[in-house]
């Protein structure tokens, strides 16, 4: 029976130090989504200040590995197409952020275009500094609480 015990003991302590690692994963892939975003507003820059194109032209022909990075798995037409695939990582500041940018791409002269392109790029590239400050101690903190609870889970059911 202690063996039993032991084992389910492990297999709870295991899942924790499991899930522990995922927490951490998907920090660093939130990450990973707003570098993949900073690189799509600065590739849309790129495509109106060069080319003149429209905006859903430029996304239709995105490159596939900034729209990976992105988390999408295949082409969109929108800002707004692209929104569902990444609100999980996002807080709803910059959800909001993302939701007027896409509403206003493609309207106005392309000198205007390409100042609200610099200015939605600075807005990520500030909330991207933030969590990159915050993630070791977010990493710790959400590795150490899936832990404790294991742990608990262990103590609880001895």
């Amino acid at each position: 029976m202690l063996v039993f015990k032991l084992v389910g003991a492990l297999l709870l302590l295991a899942s924790g130090a499991g899930l522990a690692m995922g927490a951490a994963r998907f920090e660093r892939t939130r990450l990973q989504v707003h570098d993949g975003l900073i690189s799509l507003i600065f590739h849309i820059k790129g495509r109106i200040d060069c080319y003149a194109m429209p905006a859903e032209q430029i996304l239709l022909e995105m490159d596939k590995g900034i729209l990976a990075d992105c988390r999408c798995p295949g082409q969109v037409d929108s800002i707004d197409a692209l929104l569902p695939h990444v609100k999980g990582y996002l807080d709803p500041e910059t959800y909001r952020v993302l939701q007027s940018f896409g509403q206003g791409l493609g309207g106005g002269f392309r000198d205007e275009q390409i100042k609200r392109c610099d200015y939605y790029i600075e807005l990520l590239r500030q909330k991207r500094m933030q969590l990159e400050s915050e993630l070791p101690a977010r990493v710790r903190t959400n590795g150490m609480i899936w832990i404790l609870c294991a742990v608990g889970a262990v103590i609880l059911l001895w």
